[in-house]
Order: structure tokens, then sequence, then C-alpha cells
């Protein structure tokens, strides 16, 4: 099977509630963590909740995509950064972790690759996870 990426799924928490209300500075804390790994931000879309609701943000990149949901009331960030090339998606994770001073944090590190042709798709039944 050919990798054509890696991807990094994240749950962190014990995160600043001011932090993870604060959409310019994840923002920039994002777009930094990316660019130190040498991916290239092609558009960002974030949206910051009212209130005290948390921030949704959304990175296209050449590479592929990272993006973002906080739940200051809970000081929770739920993180998905997905990236083909040499990007590490790892070393971006490990940047954003420390800058949200996170002290709990639980992450999935999967190679994207293509199937080989003797896959096939099979539908998910309520609440499993696909079969392939």
């Amino acid at each position: 099977m050919m990798i054509v990426g890696r991807h990094v799924i994240a749950d962190l928490s014990g995160c600043p509630p001011e932090l993870l209300l604060d959409e310019d500075w994840l923002n920039k804390t994002f777009s930094e963590a990316l660019g130190r790994v040498g991916a290239t931000v092609i558009t960002l879309s974030s949206y910051k909740f009212p209130g005290e609701g948390g921030v949704t943000g959304l990175f296209l990149l050449s590479e592929s995509h990272a993006s973002y949901h906080t739940y200051p009331e809970y000081t929770y960030i739920a993180i998905d950064i997905f990236t083909c090339g040499s990007c590490d998606p790892e070393q971006a994770l490990e940047f954003v972790s420390r800058q949200l001073k996170a002290n709990v944090w639980e992450c999935k590190s999967l190679r994207r690759q293509i199937p080989s042709s003797s896959a096939a798709w099979t539908p998910a039944s309520s609440g499993t996870v696909c079969n392939l």
C-alpha cells in the first residue's frame, strides 16, 4: 500500500479557558505550528461562537488540512492535522499543546494510505466504525 500522508487526531484538556476563547491567539498559534513544520496555509477560516462559546478553526493547507474546535467550559480542544509530504503533524501538535499548556492529552496517529484493489467498502452499522 502506498502511504500518502500522516494524520493526527488529538484531544487536549486542562487548557486555560481564556486561551480557548481567543480566536486570534489560536489562529496565530496554529499558523506558527504549521509553518514550523513546513506546511503552507492556503486559507484560514474560523468562527468564535457567541458569549463564552468556543472557537472553530480550519486551515486549508497545500499539504492537506488542520482544524480545531474548543470547549472552554471543559478546558478542552479537539485537534485534527493531516499532512502529506515531509510535514510532520505530530511536531505541529506538540508545539500547539505546549502553547495551550495542556496537562492531559490523547493522540491517535494514522498513516493515510491508498487501499489495495481488493478492499471493498461496507457501510457501518449505527455506532460502529467502518469495516474495510
